[in-house]
């Protein structure tokens, strides 16, 4: 499911919970000639840093579910 809302998933994900630091270096700067579809998923990491870094925080040490 990552890769595919992604584009690309983390190494150690397990349990349908990506870190956020993860997310925050992966997809830290869109690319000037980035396509349509790739705007679509930095927007998406975008939304799982906010969503579970920000809005929802909890004790998961810094990670977001999928």
């Amino acid at each position: 499911m990552c890769l595919r809302l992604l584009g690309q998933a983390p190494t150690d994900l397990g349990g349908g919970v990506i870190r956020i630091t993860w997310l925050r270096e992966t997809f830290d700067e869109l690319p000037l000639s980035a396509s349509p579809e790739t705007t679509e998923q930095y927007a998406r990491a975008y939304a799982l840093s906010l969503m579970g870094g920000v809005l929802f925080s909890d004790r998961s040490g810094g990670s977001v579910h999928l």
